[in-house]
Parts: C-alpha cells; structure tokens; sequence
C-alpha cells in the first residue's frame, strides 16, 4: 500500500477506453489511463442497508432486460431459422415501457425474463411458487396476459394499466 495525499491506494489497474467514475462507500475508483481505488480515511462510513442493495440489484436487472429488448431490435428476417419476421419498433418501444411501469410500480425484477417471438412481439414471464404471469407485447399497444397458479384465467387484450394491476395483485 502507497499512502499519498491522506488517502491509501488500495490497487491500481488499467482499463482501456474506461471514462467512468464510480464511488461506493468509502472507496473512490477514478477513470485514467489507470484508474486508482483509494480509501478516504476522512469520509465517514455509512454501510449499505437491504434496501441499498435491493435497488442496486433491481437497477442492474433492469438494465439487463432493457439491454436484451434492445438485441430484439436488431433482429433480421429468419432470426429464428423459420422465416420470422423482425420485432416491430413500436413493440420494443411498448416492451421498454412496459419494462419502465415495473420498475416504477417497485415490481421486483428478478425472476422476470424476456424473448421475442414469431408472432412479432416481445414476451415477458415470471414464476415465483406456483404463480406464473406472461405478458405479450404487440405493436398496436396491446398487451396480452396469461397467468396461471392463484388464478387460472387468459385474457386476450389488454391494456398497460390493467397489466400492471394484475401483476401487482400477483406479486405486489
């Protein structure tokens, strides 16, 4: 360890093209040609609580899902082998606001995966026990639910709104 200027260097490393700064807690790491991590003895300490790490959990599994709906969007014809057509802009945009609602209705992410279909649409389901939802997204606004466990019922049409309602009955 190098002590300099009232902090302790912990580890240097070098990331190439990396132009981000993050700080968690005490520790700094700065973006250069070699990023350092040091150690601020004159910050104080505030350890994360279960709700710091839920909210970092649940902002990487956002992004995680967002990043997949994207991949969605650059899907060519044939993308499955059976002559499927490309995800419509406008239902990546519907999925991404879908997407969006559960996070902003504090709907936990995990568990919640994503595929495109052959239908032209964007597919959402979770399992938690014995519930499980599915939520199609098409390109015309609709949204179509099917849930199984609690409740068995398939509605047809629906709208983001009623999705969210019913999501939030089942895992709220």
């Amino acid at each position: 360890m190098v002590t300099t200027e009232n902090r302790t260097q912990i580890s240097t490393y070098s990331t190439p093209n990396v132009s981000t700064v993050v700080v968690l807690g005490l520790a700094a790491i700065t973006a250069s040609a070699s990023p350092v991590v040091s150690l601020d003895h004159s910050a104080s300490v505030t350890p994360p609580t279960m709700l710091d790490l839920f909210e970092y959990q649940m902002n990487r599994k956002f992004v995680v899902l967002q990043e997949k709906i994207n991949q969605f969007g650059l899907l060519k014809r044939d993308w499955n082998g059976y002559d499927a057509a490309p995800i419509p802009s406008t239902a990546l945009d519907d999925a991404k606001l879908f997407l969006q609602s559960l996070r902003s209705s504090n709907i936990d992410l995990n568990g919640w995966e994503v595929f495109p279909t052959a239908r032209e649409t964007i597919q959402f389901e979770k399992t938690v026990c014995e519930n499980y939802i599915e939520i199609e997204v098409y390109s015309n606004g609709r949204f179509a639910y099917y849930s199984e466990g609690r409740e068995n019922l398939e509605i047809e049409s629906i709208s983001i709104k009623e999705a969210m309602e019913k999501i939030s009955g089942v895992f709220g």
